[in-house]
């Protein structure tokens, strides 16, 4: 059901009545495919053959749907591709007269943006009609040299991305990364012209400077790589995309507040309204709008959100909005609709279902609203589950900060929710607080940080 969740989100095509529509819409409430299937009524093998052509109508309307409101670059590359396709199946049904025309104006377009396999695919192509199907020596010379260069650019991208992937691998794995220095600089010292090669080099040495605790030099390779693209011509937006959210970050950490509003805005310029990565760099707009203790430009940012067509909307970004929405409820800004906890903790995983500890601001959003409600026999009752939640959910180093302001809030109610009891049970718990550094994105845990809560906490209590 989730495929088909994903397919309508790029697809230019839409049930609107029947078994399809409602099948439609039980994908996008989230239901199971047996769960739908019992309420649809239907037979197994009827439900199939509904659940088969919604899924070939989706398809069919995904190419057109995905690239309607894209940018140039991306309709361009969509072209491109089409181009190839048509291109080798003409050539494959012996088709030569229209397709080596074909052939020869798409690998010139491929190659002048980026697209180097299929550039290569398509001069090999030529080579072979070249040489012993149609000899040329003129053609048969210059293909030849196209393919040499192709080759040695596409194998120089699987470097680079060889680079990139080990080093994801490892971090993942908790292996030793230092090794990765001398490799990353080894790929700047190459001579490729590939777009992409350089979009894995500079990503793989931001990688590693951010997880190597190196801020300054992780922001300075993200500004270096956005001013290295700046050189070239109709490359992706997704490319200039991963530095800009990455500086944007570490901007907010070292509070840097205008630098990151700067790139914020550059960032919103160049992407179109309500897709992906506009909805990621507007989560970071709300982020800053918190960490600068401003948050009216959170408040403006969920708002604009709310005002964009939900198509594009994943439900990892619909779940950090409505974290957004709940801390913002909480800060007691006016909401179009009044803001109810049960509603949003039935949304959103809750302590039983968080299997990695990423969803701690669901448990801390639930504390801090029983709280200022005034529900304090039902904040006891979730107070009393979180020794068992931090150690089944919270291990290691990088969940450090949660557990000292879970741990904090424990203190809460050992202090009988009296300000001056509670502040002095506390002080350890904020002082291993202050002695870490948050870890700063729009999908990190700390969305707010956690001593601004602690302050609004503490003018709640007696």
């Amino acid at each position: 059901m989730k495929e088909l969740k994903e397919y309508a989100q790029l697809s230019n095509w839409l049930p609107t009545n029947g078994d399809q529509f409602r099948l439609y819409e039980l994908a996008v409430a989230g239901a199971s495919r047996e769960g739908a299937r019992e309420i649809l009524d239907l037979s197994s093998n009827h439900f199939n053959v509904v659940y088969k052509n919604l899924k070939d109508n989706f398809v069919n309307g995904v190419l057109s749907g995905s690239i309607k409101s894209e940018s140039k670059v991306t309709k361009l590359h969509h072209g491109i591709r089409k181009q190839y396709t048509t291109a080798m199946l003409l050539l494959r049904s012996d088709k030569k007269a229209a397709g080596i025309p074909l052939a020869r104006a798409t690998m010139r377009k491929a190659e002048k943006y980026g697209l180097n396999q299929i550039a290569l695919d398509l001069s090999r192509e030529l080579r072979s009609y070249y040489g012993p199907t149609s000899p040329n020596k003129k053609l048969y010379e210059y293909y030849t040299q196209k393919q040499k260069y192709l080759i040695n650019e596409v194998m120089n991208e699987l470097k680079a991305e060889d680079v990139f992937y080990d080093l994801g691998f490892s971090l993942n794995k908790g292996m030793p990364i230092e090794d990765f220095k001398k490799k990353i600089e080894g790929l700047a010292s190459l001579s490729v012209d590939s777009y992409r090669f350089h979009y894995m080099r500079w990503l793989a040495k931001v990688l590693f400077w951010q997880h190597s605790g190196k801020e300054r030099e992780m922001l300075e390779a993200c500004r270096a790589a956005l001013k290295f693209f700046e050189s070239y011509d109709d490359v992706p937006y997704v490319i200039k995309f991963s530095f800009y959210y990455r500086a944007i970050s570490v901007l907010i950490s070292r509070k840097d507040f205008y630098q990151a509003e700067m790139l914020i805005n550059r960032g919103l310029e160049e992407t179109a309204t309500g897709r992906h990565n506009w909805q990621i760099i507007m989560l970071n707009r709300a982020l800053l709008g918190f960490h600068s203790e401003k948050p009216a430009i959170a408040f403006s940012a969920w708002n604009k959100s709310t005002q964009v067509p939900k198509k594009h909307l994943t439900e990892a970004i619909q779940q950090r909005w409505m974290i957004v929405e709940s801390y913002l409820a909480l800060m007691d800004f006016e909401l179009p609709k009044k803001f109810r906890l049960g509603r949003f903790l039935n949304s959103v995983p809750l302590m039983e279902s968080d299997k990695s500890g990423q969803n701690v601001n669901v448990v801390i959003l639930g504390l801090m609203h029983l709280l200022k409600a005034q529900k304090l026999r039902e904040y006891d009752d979730r107070i009393d589950q979180m020794d068992k939640y931090i150690h089944q959910h919270l291990r290691g180093k990088n969940r450090n900060r949660s557990i000292h302001f879970l741990r904090m809030l424990q203190c809460v109610q050992r202090g009988g929710y009296h300000r001056v009891a509670v502040e002095r049970k506390a002080q350890s718990y904020i002082a291993n607080l202050e002695k870490t550094t948050p870890s700063i994105s729009a999908n990190a845990v700390e969305l707010v940080p956690f001593m601004v809560l602690w302050k609004m906490l503490l003018d709640w209590l007696k």
